[in-house]
């Protein structure tokens, strides 16, 4: 991934679906500016939580990502695991129109 879409060619990068944060604090060491989104409460405060003992600046957001309410753009987006897979073709598409929304001008996504 890191050989594809350079943290200094896609700085802003949103990881959807981001659990307890760990791909969000790798892609934080590696570079990105990471902001990170969740559906599970508990996750989030776990991810802010061990974000901040490891004094990595990344953003998490307590939302559903089939309706993100991010007040910026970003680069690069990405969806690890399952959770694509498991969405409905409607959710799928749904999905796709809010990381469309949410991305700059020739920014990417990896599902």
């Amino acid at each position: 991934m890191l050989a594809l879409f350079r943290p200094k060619d896609y700085p802003q990068l949103l990881d959807l679906g981001c659990g307890p944060g760990i791909y969000g604090e790798s892609f934080a060491r590696a570079g990105y500016q990471v902001t990170g989104v969740d559906f599970s409460s508990r996750s989030i405060d776990y991810a802010k939580k061990s974000a901040a003992e490891k004094k990595l600046n990344i953003d998490y957001f307590y939302q559903n990502y089939l309706s993100l309410e991010l007040n910026r753009k970003f680069d690069f987006a990405v969806m690890i695991y399952c959770d694509y897979g498991a969405l409905s073709t409607e959710k799928r598409k749904i999905v796709l129109k809010e990381v469309y929304d949410h991305l700059k001008p020739g920014g990417k996504i990896l599902v």
